[in-house]
């Protein structure tokens, strides 16, 4: 316990020792023995002061012996110095004399931590989301993870292992409320950070005006460091800044009704204005040692430190409407998508009505009033945030994890506000593909559609010139007006999303459909000049009417392999035709046994993939995976007349090896799964040079899905 005096008993003293808060944070959270107050002109008091419980005679620093305490502490900052002088010329040693404002920062501030900047977040149910916002902070310098499960159901446990295990987590499973959660971490962990974030999953902290690679740490120290720099010169009476409080900038739904592949970070670009009581919102980020108790948006802190602003202004609870945010914010992205707000509103309801008993029917009104609210008033175009966005996606590629928010390869342009545009938005979106504006000659009567900026073409060609524009309309007229002008400009176009995909067909045939749910089309005269097709179909799915069909109307005999649980049971139940014969194996490069990551959600029962995707989870099955090679050997075939393939990204691995191995096949109705791959496009191409190296030309283009013949089959 240090031995300290405490010099300066005129109006300083009253301030702060009139309240008992400073004597108990000096001697019950500082461990201080204060064992004298003293003055200069302590022969004019000569009385006794009652602090707390302990009473002080005021005395003369010379009558205190000169080895019987550690420091004095001088309450009167203002003149410093000149006491400081002055007590060494009574044989003080100048090196114990420091000012309150020293004393307080060394002991709170100064010393060795585990962490320089750690985040304590609760949680529940949002594992999905985890890695980039993860990933995200601790490229801006992180160092260190408090996260209390609030009994989530998504396997939250075994997602964090791996970062357990590197003891980037503290991992605590919680019951408990969330301020508590808040203050179990600051007082079993205070000293181990020197600062704690307490934030949300859907909240990042973004540093507006510096470089990217500036650690927040950093800024959080000029701001804290810059205030008590400023006190010297003012006097005690300014508190010291115990935390920083920092202001929300809250971003909508950007048009997206659904959750969309890609960074959240890169999907919501639009947000509501400064003049909202959202954006008057805080969080803290604050020195554990100094927080007395703790609230979600503020702290209370102990006698003599404060929450400050960014400019060194006093908070004094969650609302600061004077928040300016040029240094540093919070991107609170409180929507995300329309069905992310439905679900968070039906699993959480709202804060302020949870002592209402409200009915389901009351609960949806106010869903989709809050969604009609950020839909409307968050149109402000912000992307501050939008540097960190190349550094963060290469951090989760080399990172060697497997991505749950899938990164976006390449950037276009849309031309075309109409349901086809929208409806290319959507698949784009799924390919990875960041759709940077719409272009169309209604653009100033509207501005923005999907969650983007609406441009006539000139500002479309200037801004955004360098990227390709896909074309989204019907009327064929229209569309060539519209090449005549891009190609006026020497813009790169494609007249249709199939060709800016995977490229034009290199054949044109007659093509018959086949099946009733986004049917495959395969060559009319190789279909229907072949007696007793075989083909292999791979990913049945609950849909076999491409392969039923096959079997009853061209008399194919088809062997149909789907490994996932639920086809299983589906087609144990299911009255097959005859010459359908099915089998639970999955196609790969290689026999034997897989992991297969099982579907994130109870209605996407077929959505299995032995990759980790978007709309997989971390739990996973072990399946039966076979060559083709080896199958076709298994039953006796040596060649096929049709191969289907409906894999969920497995296509990527089992095509160069079917093509390396030498198995012929005439058709290959092929669906692509590449929006799991951050360069999806590339991937879709690659796939198409590949077959056209060993022979096979596309007769079909789909959205998702292709048709390739063997040249062999195709008449002069």
């Amino acid at each position: 316990m240090k031995k300290i005096i405490i010099y300066g008993i005129g109006k300083d003293f009253r301030v702060y020792f009139g309240q008992a808060s400073l004597y108990d944070s000096l001697t019950k959270e500082m461990g201080a023995d204060i064992i004298a107050l003293c003055d200069g002109n302590a022969d004019r008091f000569g009385e006794e002061i009652q602090v707390g419980h302990q009473t002080y005679i005021i005395q003369d620093i010379c009558d205190v012996p000169n080895d019987s305490y550690d420091s004095v502490v001088v309450t009167t900052n203002r003149y410093f110095r000149e006491i400081q002088m002055s007590l060494s010329e009574k044989g003080i040693d100048g090196k114990k004399v420091v000012s309150l404002i020293d004393y307080l920062h060394e002991t709170y501030f100064e010393g060795t931590y585990l962490y320089g900047l750690s985040i304590v977040l609760i949680i529940q149910n949002e594992a999905s989301y985890l890695r980039e916002w993860m990933e995200y902070h601790r490229m801006l310098g992180v160092d260190h993870f408090y996260i209390y499960d609030n009994e989530s159901t998504d396997d939250l446990r075994e997602f964090l292992t791996e970062y357990i295990e590197q003891d980037t987590v503290t991992y605590q499973y919680w019951t408990d409320g969330q301020s508590e959660a808040y203050q179990h971490a600051v007082d079993h962990y205070k000293f181990e950070s020197k600062y704690m974030a307490i934030i949300d999953v859907d909240e990042f902290l973004v540093p507006v005006d510096s470089p990217a690679d500036e650690l927040l740490m950093g800024m959080l120290d000029g701001i804290l460091d810059g205030h008590r720099e400023r006190m010297k010169s003012y006097g005690i009476q300014k508190l010291l800044g115990g935390g920083v409080g920092i202001n929300w900038r809250v971003y909508g739904t950007s048009g997206h009704k659904k959750r969309p592949g890609g960074l959240v970070i890169e999907n919501y670009m639009h947000r509501l204005g400064e003049e909202r009581i959202e954006s008057a919102h805080i969080k803290t980020v604050a020195n554990p040692r100094t927080v007395q108790k703790c609230h979600p948006h503020h702290m209370d802190y102990i006698a003599g430190f404060a929450c400050l602003s960014e400019k060194g202004s006093y908070i004094t609870d969650m609302l600061f409407p004077d928040g300016c945010c040029e240094k540093i914010r919070i991107n609170h992205y409180f929507t995300r998508s329309g069905e992310e707000l439905h679900y968070k509103t039906c699993r959480r309801g709202y804060g302020y009505l949870k002592d209402i008993k409200a009915s389901p029917e009351e609960w949806y009104t106010l869903y989709l009033n809050r969604l009609k609210d950020y839909n409307d008033s968050a149109v402000i175009y912000d992307a501050v945030i939008a540097r960190f966005i190349a550094p963060l996606r290469e951090r989760l590629k080399i990172s060697g994890r497997k991505v749950q928010m899938l990164n976006r390869n390449q950037s276009v342009v849309i031309y075309g506000v109409n349901l086809r545009g929208a409806k290319n938005f959507e698949m784009l979106t799924e390919q990875n593909v960041h759709v940077d504006a719409f272009c169309d000659k209604v653009a100033d009567q509207i501005t923005l559609f999907k969650g983007c900026q609406v441009l006539n073409l000139e500002m479309a060609v200037q801004r955004f010139g360098q990227n390709p524009f896909v074309i989204s309309m019907d009327d064929e007229e229209e569309k060539e007006r519209v090449v005549a002008a891009l190609e006026d400009h020497g813009v790169e176009y494609y007249r249709n999303l199939p060709a800016f995909l995977q490229g034009e067909k290199d054949v044109e045939m007659e093509l018959v459909p086949c099946g009733k749910n986004m049917p495959f089309r395969l060559a009319k005269s190789h279909l229907e000049g072949v007696t007793d097709p075989v083909c292999f179909s791979f990913g049945v799915g609950f849909d076999y009417t491409f392969e039923k069909e096959l079997a009853e109307k061209y008399g194919a005999v088809v062997y149909a392999f789907d490994p996932t649980p639920e086809v299983i049971r589906y087609m144990e139940d299911s009255d097959v035709p005859e010459k359908l014969h099915y089998f639970p194996y999955g196609l790969s490069d290689q026999d034997g046994e897989k992991e297969f990551h099982c579907p994130n959600s109870d209605q996407a029962y077929t959505d299995y993939s032995e990759y980790f995707a978007a709309w997989t989870s971390e739990k996973t099955i072990t399946v039966e995976m076979y060559r083709l090679a080896t199958l076709m050997k298994k039953f006796g075939f040596g060649h096929l007349d049709i191969l289907k393939m409906d894999v969920k990204g497995s296509e990527f691995l089992a095509l160069p090896e079917i093509l390396g191995s030498g198995v012929r096949f005439d058709q290959l109705c092929l669906e692509t799964h590449a929006r799991m791959f951050p360069d999806s496009v590339d991937k879709i191409r690659g796939i198409k040079k590949l077959l056209n190296e060993n022979g096979y030309l596309m007769i079909c283009n789909g959205a998702t899905e292709q048709t390739y013949i063997h040249e062999s089959l195709i008449k002069e």
